[in-house]
């Protein structure tokens, strides 16, 4: 049994030195502020906010859910499952009875027209279909009513995926694929652009060494992702992993006429640490963990950890 809860109230908690501190929420607040929903429902793995329709919309196992944002009352409960045949083929791939389900991970908005962008790993064979936001059932198809999910949505649901649909139309990507059973290919990936899809450089790890995707932002003329991997700058010195943030241009048209890789990526490490008392050592946090935009005042606040 897997309770979901969202808090929608202005936190206001009383501290020390009476002062109200946002930073805090007493469990008192939580029990009488806090809504819930409540279901049989597993791994709720994609969640997005529709504002303009005053719903929640969430991507679980095999299931994606409508709810009232103010309320949390059920609107919509649409199965999406793999077909057996699909399911028969990934039981031969992974001996994973677990995987070979459809673990909803990509709900991108494009409000202009209601349409969702709905994604699942489909038993190890990643798919995409627009959906209406307010009937799930409905699918939109221009040409195909099937999209392949190859570089939207991860192959196995324990990797990890970000994702933004920009304002162009444009969907900004970052997952791990597995087209060869056992093979990763961890990518950044640009699709449904005018120009042409673009990914990171395949198999090179001065691009990406097993990442972990933490989030993906669109601001001004680029997109930037977070993320943490291993790091190469110190092998020597044994496995270490490093945050870092990526960049892309978005009128990047690739880095030569008939190549699909980006020509303007970047990154760089991200470095959070804290001075010992004796001021000649200190902690290093890298392991990105949650990254916030904070749009008004344009800054970013990270969450960092120690690694295990």
């Amino acid at each position: 049994m897997v309770i979901f809860y969202l808090l929608l109230f202005n936190i206001h908690s009383m501290i020390a030195n009476n002062s109200f501190d946002f930073r805090f929420v007493s469990y008192n607040e939580l029990l009488q502020n806090g809504k819930i929903y409540q279901n049989d429902d597993h791994a709720f793995d994609a969640i997005t906010i529709d504002q303009q329709r005053d719903q929640i919309i969430i991507g679980a196992k095999n299931t994606i859910i409508r709810l009232s944002l103010g309320d949390f009352h059920l609107l919509e409960r649409y199965k999406w499952e793999s077909s057996t045949n699909e399911k028969t083929i990934c039981h031969h791939q992974t001996q994973s009875f677990n995987e070979c389900e459809n673990y909803i991970r990509v709900l991108a908005l494009r409000s202009h027209d209601q349409s969702l962008l709905t994604c699942g790993t489909n038993a190890y064979h990643p798919t995409c279909i627009w959906r209406r936001l307010d009937s799930l059932s409905t699918i939109i198809s221009n040409n195909e009513k099937f999209i392949s999910g190859n570089g939207k949505s991860p192959y196995n649901s324990q990797h990890s995926s970000v994702y933004d649909l920009i304002d162009t139309g444009e969907l900004y990507s970052a997952t791990i694929s597995e087209p060869v059973f056992g093979i990763n290919d961890p990518l950044i990936q640009r699709s449904f652009s005018q120009t042409k899809q673009l990914r990171t450089q395949q198999h090179d790890s001065n691009w990406l060494k097993s990442p972990y995707f933490v989030r993906i932002f669109n601001i001004g003329q680029y997109v930037y992702i977070f993320f943490r991997e291993i790091s190469l700058e110190h092998l020597s010195c044994g496995m270490n992993v490093y945050s870092r943030v990526a960049r892309i241009c978005k009128y990047d048209d690739g880095t030569m006429k008939f190549s699909d890789t980006f020509r303007s990526y970047s990154k760089l490490r991200l470095s959070c640490s804290k001075k010992l008392i004796n001021e000649i050592t200190s902690f290093d946090f890298n392991e990105l963990q949650s990254i916030y935009f904070y749009s008004s005042l344009n800054l970013i606040y990270g969450a960092f950890n120690l690694p295990k």
